[in-house]
């Protein structure tokens, strides 16, 4: 599995390196931050590391010292502890997180279970029907997808940092998938009226 890292020069040229890697049976990943004091003397310094996009406090299974913060601004939480450190020392630090980035099974049936629900409505006139019947089609087809992508991109086949990247994509289907279930109830709302309006 390819590693990606990202080097903060801080203070003083005191160094962090941070590492993103499947932890046990990759339930979990962790976050290890290593800390070098390039210099001859002895090294007080505060380490904050930001933590991966999603993850809260309670995904935190293993911090350590560390305390977890939230940066309100920037929307994500981070990591903190001051550590004294001896001439040219270099320590690691593990954070341990839960794998936060899956999309629930029950997520997925749910919105099949309410698109379906929603479809059951549709007016019995064929050509009413067609906008409707082509939105609840690709809405079954993005959810199909959904499930499909999170079988080929666990952390044990492509990675940690790639897992969490397609996580990503998969909550944009999510999204657009609410998007076209509140379409489709608009669509046949519309349809239902006119029928109404006709009689």
């Amino acid at each position: 599995m390819g590693k990606r890292s990202k080097v903060i020069l801080a203070t003083f040229s005191f160094i962090l390196i941070m590492f993103i890697i499947p932890f046990a049976l990759a339930s979990e990943v962790t976050v290890k931050i290593r800390a070098v004091n390039p210099f001859e003397k002895n090294y007080e310094t505060m380490v904050k590391e930001y933590l991966p996009k999603g993850v809260t406090p309670e995904a935190v299974t293993g911090k350590g010292n560390f305390k977890i913060i939230q940066d309100k601004e920037k929307g994500l939480y981070y990591a903190e502890q001051k550590v004294s450190m001896k001439p040219k020392e270099v320590l690691v630090f593990q954070i341990r997180i839960k794998d936060i980035w899956v999309v629930p099974q029950q997520k997925i049936e749910t919105l099949k279970k309410e698109a379906a629900k929603v479809y059951a409505a549709k007016p019995a006139d064929p050509a009413a029907s067609q906008t409707a019947q082509k939105l609840y089609e690709q809405i079954g087809k993005t959810l199909d997808r959904v499930e499909a992508r999170q079988a080929q991109n666990t952390i044990a086949k492509i990675g940690a940092e790639p897992h969490m990247d397609e996580y990503w994509k998969d909550i944009d289907s999510i999204k657009q998938t609410e998007s076209d279930i509140k379409l489709l109830k608009a669509v046949l709302s519309k349809k239902e009226q006119s029928r109404s309006e006709k009689k």
